[in-house]
Formats: C-alpha cells, sequence, structure tokens
C-alpha cells in the first residue's frame, strides 16, 4: 500500500471537512445578521407608526437583553478592604448586620445593600491628583467603574464620584464618593456592590427593547404624552435591597425621550421611574 498517497488522501479529506464546516458556520452567521436586522428594522417602522423616530444610539439597543441578578453579601471581601485601606483594624458586628472595623488610621463601616463608609485620620495622602488617586485606590480594591470619574471642587476640597458597573452593565445611582481635603484623603463612602453577580435561578433574559418600547409608546400615547423622539436607549440595573445580605438587580431601560429621562421594565414597558436629570 502507498502510505505517504493514504496521508496526503486523508490530510486532504480533512481539510475539506474543515471548510465544510467553515462555510456553514459563515452561512449561519450570514442568516442570523440577517434576522436580527430584520427583526430591528420592523420594531423600528412599528415604532414609526406611532411616531416615535429613534436615534442611532437608541436604534443600536432594539434587541438588547439583560438577566435579572442577585448579589450576595462578601464578609470576607469586607474584611480584606479594611485591611486594605486602614491596614491591621479590629471588628465590631451590631445590629441589622451593621459591621465596623477600627484602627489607628481610621475607621469604615458596611451595612445592608452594598452601603458603607470610610474614614481616615489623619487623612491618607494621594498618590498623584484626585483623580488618579480616586481610580487607582478603587481599581486596586476591584470596582469596576461604569464612567470617567466626576469631580466637584471648592478651594482646596476636592470630591470625586465614580459610577459602578455590574456584568458590564451601569447600576443606575450606584456610586460611590472621595472627598479630599488640603491634606490628602478624608472619607469614602457610597454603594458598592461585588462584581460577582449571579443571574436568578429558572428566569429567563428579560425581553429586548423593541417590544416593551412599543407598550411604553403606548402607555405615554395613551396618557396624553406622546413620545416623538427617543435620544438615548441604555440597558443597565435598578437596585432592590432584599435583605441584609443580599440585593437584586432589575434590568431596567434608561430611556431619554424628548429631553426627558425615564427608567422603564423592560417586561411590561412601564415607567418604573421618571427623573428631570440631564442627559449624561
Amino acid at each position: 500500500m502507498n502510505w505517504p498517497r493514504v496521508k496526503w488522501l486523508l490530510i486532504a479529506m480533512l481539510l475539506a471537512g474543515n471548510f465544510l464546516l467553515l462555510g456553514l458556520y459563515v452561512q449561519r452567521r450570514v442568516d442570523a445578521d440577517r434576522s436580527v436586522r430584520q427583526e430591528s428594522a420592523a420594531m423600528e417602522n412599528l415604532l414609526a407608526g406611532q411616531g416615535v423616530t429613534l436615534s442611532p444610539e437608541a436604534r443600536a439597543g432594539l434587541l438588547l437583553s439583560a438577566p435579572r441578578l442577585y448579589v450576595r453579601r462578601d464578609d470576607e471581601r469586607e474584611g480584606l478592604l479594611a485591611a486594605l485601606w486602614l491596614g491591621s483594624a479590629e471588628r465590631t458586628e451590631q445590629g441589622g448586620r451593621i459591621v465596623t472595623y477600627e484602627s489607628p488610621a481610621g475607621w469604615a463601616q458596611f451595612r445592608g445593600g452594598g452601603q458603607f463608609q470610610v474614614e481616615w485620620n489623619p487623612p491618607r495622602p494621594p498618590e498623584g491628583t484626585p483623580e488618579e488617586d480616586a481610580a487607582a485606590l478603587l481599581a486596586g480594591a476591584g470596582f469596576s467603574s461604569e464612567t470617567a470619574p466626576v469631580v466637584r471642587r471648592t478651594g482646596a476640597d476636592v470630591e470625586v464620584t465614580l459610577s459602578q458597573r455590574v456584568n458590564g452593565l451601569p447600576v443606575f445611582g450606584s456610586s460611590v464618593r472621595l472627598r479630599y481635603g488640603a491634606e490628602g484623603l478624608l472619607s469614602l463612602d457610597g454603594q458598592w456592590l461585588w462584581d460577582k453577580a449571579l443571574p436568578v435561578i429558572g428566569e429567563a433574559d428579560c425581553p429586548a427593547l423593541g417590544g416593551a418600547l412599543l407598550r411604553f409608546a403606548d402607555r405615554m400615547r395613551l396618557a396624553g404624552t406622546p413620545v416623538s423622539a427617543v435620544e438615548e436607549a441604555r440597558l443597565g440595573y435598578l437596585l432592590s435591597v432584599a435583605s441584609a445580605d443580599y440585593v437584586s438587580l432589575n434590568p431596567v431601560w434608561r430611556l431619554t425621550c424628548d429631553g426627558q429621562v425615564f427608567y422603564m421594565d423592560p417586561r411590561t414597558g412601564e415607567t418604573v421611574a421618571q427623573t428631570t436629570e440631564e442627559r449624561e
């Protein structure tokens, strides 16, 4: 038997099989992309029929979805953070699962719902500018920032605020704030969830934006305040405190419609919150 010839024949057969599989994969991707574009266009046409126009930013989110999540409180992580920021500290637990750490450098307190507060006495010397120090301090502790820091200055005092991202999506209203004086970092407080969020077992992802936006526009029209334009649509989470030991993160769409901001339930199209805040 001519073994070299058999070997090359087998190699050719394997290559042919791989090319066939690659062709099938590419065709499936093309078909899936075409289906997504068609569904997105259909949703956009339905909204246009109700007099609602979408900006390119809003159009990009028509078919996005996300699961409901829960985050369990992590006592070990709280202790590690206290040690990172304050050095060796004494831990005391009060009622209602309020935990306090104290050391010669200052004190820290952790509560349910991700609420926490840290104060340094004397102030902690910054590394670089307050913005650089805040970013380095939180990144070193595992904080995932959703946007660039917001900085406010009043004389020698500087306040740096960072919003949080969990599983790649913003947690609306969840942020931490660092206060600096002339001598350094004075305090750190806010709401911080460990980025170990898990989906709720047995629950499907929330529906995509398109269907809920149709119901939202219909509700607004029936209420006498029709929507004419959706300038921005951002998928994210609103936090709900379930107990002192864990919180629920519910998916919502943050809609900027005709200059107003709404938080919409993606399952029902109902408004869960409305603000007069300016677009970010």
